[in-house]
């Protein structure tokens, strides 16, 4: 006897009243659309239903209802979300702007159920080894019900038993608010699992079959094809009237397959047709994307410029020092056409010198800033205070290393700092020696 098993998402709100035989449930699926029937009096043993004492209330201690996981795995994933956002529980879709092609995304579902086709004796121990693999793969069972009443009744009154196990599974992390992913060679090795933790033959690979999961309505369907047909068979050697009548039911039935698919085919055309119409709304907003892509590309450059300006601000404040550079800029200022020009001439004058010396000094084992190049970085950070003189050290350094991207290994790139930082003690302590020269001099 094959079995396999088939993962979906969890009906959180049904799935409790379903393996307990709620009796309303019970009731309310005799006349539902697709009607389902339990025969415990026929079953040969009784339904089996197992818990995970884990999910617990911690204040209670009463064990908590799939449905009061559900709530806490959906706040869980809020806390942890960036925005606070809460998860996408329904199906959604996405149009790609480049191809204009809809693609369907599958609503989160942390608790999904696998059905399993299992044997008349199979035990709720037979599991352990399913139970085991699946923790091992990061994913907790939370709940285990073997069901022995489900099937249909034969022409003589006999249940032919639809033997299965609902097995509730945790895909949630609970650590980081995601979903744990079980990729096609993980499900592979899943079937094999459970053949052999339950003693059964593994079924056939799906590639290789080509075989579709049924649900419970196409197994009905199927079911009651083939007992049709089966009694046509066993009839050809009677009378050419009851053959007949046997051969007419299979081709109704046939007929009633069709017209469900074919409803089914003009379903999924309304549904293209309903893509269809939203990927030309989006071709008819296309300008508008465009026009909203040039304002964020005018906005970053609005920030760079900003950016510009500030070093421009520190370049300019010490006015004794970079007295002839300013003098220079003004008379360039008045022939250059346009801020891109005046910019241009900032970044070769003293933006390339800039970065030149700080990969010169990142690229060396001494990472110092000596000659020339310490005095032109001390005049640059030179302030009236020696906390204003730090402050412009760490912003060049913010400056050169984020913004232009002059980087090297971290350690060098500390003692790089190291030594900016001990650039601005020593210009400091100069400028206050100058500054007690001079008053020694006016003296």
């Amino acid at each position: 006897m094959k079995t396999g098993g088939h993962i979906k998402p969890c009906k959180v709100a049904a799935v409790e009243l379903h393996n307990e035989r709620d009796q309303e449930y019970v009731e309310r699926m005799k006349t539902s659309k697709h009607p389902l029937h339990f025969f415990p009096n026929l079953a040969l043993r009784p339904n089996q239903n197992w818990r995970n004492e884990n999910y617990r209330d911690e204040t209670t201690g009463k064990p908590l209802k799939v449905a009061q996981v559900f709530k806490r795995m959906v706040d869980k994933y809020t806390e942890k979300d960036k925005r606070g956002r809460r998860p996408p529980l329904k199906d959604r879709e996405r149009i790609d702007p480049n191809t204009g092609k809809v693609k369907t995304i599958a609503g989160w579902s942390p608790i999904r159920e696998m059905v399993v086709v299992i044997k008349p004796d199979t035990k709720i121990e037979d599991f352990d080894k399913v139970k085991a693999w699946f923790k091992q793969n990061g994913v907790g069972t939370m709940f285990l019900s073997l069901h022995f009443d489900e099937g249909h009744l034969d022409e003589h009154g006999n249940l032919k038993a639809n033997n299965h196990a609902h097995m509730g599974l945790d895909f949630f992390n609970w650590e980081t608010g995601k979903t744990v992913k079980l990729g096609p060679k993980k499900m592979k090795e899943l079937q094999t699992v459970l053949a052999d933790a339950l003693g059964m033959e593994r079924g056939e690979v799906k590639e290789i079959t080509g075989a579709e999961h049924l649900n419970v309505v196409e197994q009905r369907i199927d079911a009651k094809k083939k007992q049709i047909l089966s009694k046509a068979l066993s009839l050809v050697g009677g009378s050419d009237k009851t053959a007949l009548e046997a051969a007419q039911s299979i081709i109704a039935d046939d007929k009633l397959k069709v017209q469900r698919n074919l409803l089914t085919s003009e379903q999924k055309l309304r549904k293209a047709e309903k893509k269809l119409a939203t990927v030309e709304e989006r071709e008819q907003n296309i300008d508008s994307i465009i026009e909203g892509a040039r304002n964020e590309e005018r906005s970053k450059l609005q920030e760079l410029q900003k950016k510009y300006d500030a070093v421009y601000k520190l370049y300019t404040k010490n006015s004794e020092q970079l007295n002839d550079s300013r003098t220079t800029i003004a008379d360039l200022q008045k022939t250059v056409d346009g801020k891109k020009k005046y910019i241009d001439f900032l970044n070769r004058t003293f933006l390339s010198p800039l970065i030149a010396i700080f990969r010169k000094v990142m690229n060396t084992f001494g990472h110092k800033f000596e000659g020339d190049d310490a005095g032109f970085i001390k005049t640059i950070i030179r302030a009236d205070s020696h906390e204003q003189e730090q402050k412009n050290a760490d912003f060049i350094w913010n400056f050169v290393t984020n913004d232009m991207g002059v980087r090297t290994h971290t350690a060098w790139m500390n003692d790089t700092k190291r030594n900016l930082d001990r650039l601005a003690d020593e210009g400091w302590v100069q400028n206050v020696d100058r500054e007690q020269s001079n008053q020694i001099k006016m003296g």
